[in-house]
């Protein structure tokens, strides 16, 4: 994506918008980029004004500071976030907990429990063979201030009691060949309007076996979410083949 200002002081004013956002989930005032940046209120201000005007940020009410728009958590993700690997005591949790697994089936439902854990948001392990989608989480999402009110909850319930809708979700990036990030409005569907999904597929002897995800809201911390997800993905489909030597329906696909 193009940068919205031609300049660099604008990209690095939207990533520390966005990283402040994250963090605190509070609007953020030109005056605290200001003390960040050692620039007046004034040039900041401009600043700001010019990623308002291209709808990278939006201000959620009057004498508010500033927060991220879908097309600003866009460009963040595709240009702007810096990589964020896991921790080694994270990777070793996630390995130790692959390796007490003995059975397929529960390899497959612990899955979503590890992307739940270490991401702090909404788990999923989509098996489109035997049309069945495994969830865990979505608890964590009421612990967010984007979902503290009554119409946000609802939407939420819904969500948790569609599968069907989830299934359909995450089937469409089945055949996605890396992470995929879908952002607010970018979700096919109006329910996931407040929420970012981030899936991919995990594939063993180049066979798709399923997808795997996240549900999160938008605010969230992009970087260490995607490594989660990666990390899990390939970590996952290693032990596939190491402890059971491929999947249960590997016959029915060929």
């Amino acid at each position: 994506m193009k940068n919205p200002c031609f300049n660099e002081r604008c990209n690095r004013i939207l990533k520390t918008i966005i990283d402040d956002f994250t963090f605190t989930g509070r609007p953020v005032s030109s005056q605290s980029l200001a003390n960040v940046f050692d620039l007046s209120p004034a040039t900041i201000r401009n600043v700001m004004a010019k990623l308002e005007q291209t709808e990278y940020i939006t201000q959620p009410y009057p004498s508010a500071g500033r927060i991220p728009t879908d097309k600003g958590y866009r460009l963040y993700v595709d240009s702007l976030m810096e990589d964020e690997p896991l921790e080694e005591d994270e990777k070793e949790d996630i390995i130790q907990e692959y390796e007490q697994t003995t059975e397929y089936e529960d390899m497959i439902q612990k899955t979503p429990h590890l992307l739940s854990t270490f991401s702090h948001y909404v788990g999923m392990n989509l098996i489109p063979k035997v049309q069945k989608v495994y969830l865990e989480g979505f608890s964590n999402l009421l612990e967010q201030p984007e979902f503290n009110n009554i119409e946000r909850i609802k939407k939420l319930f819904k969500l948790y009691e569609n599968k069907e809708l989830l299934y359909e979700i995450l089937m469409e990036h089945l055949e996605d060949k890396e992470v995929c990030v879908t952002i607010g409005h970018e979700n096919s569907h109006e329910d996931f309007y407040e929420c970012s999904v981030i899936t991919t597929t995990y594939k063993i002897e180049g066979d798709p076996i399923g997808t795997i995800g996240i549900i999160g809201p938008k605010r969230m911390a992009y970087s260490h979410v995607i490594s989660v997800v990666k990390f899990i993905r390939d970590t996952m489909s290693e032990f596939l083949v190491k402890r059971f030597n491929s999947y249960p329906w590997r016959e029915e696909i060929q």
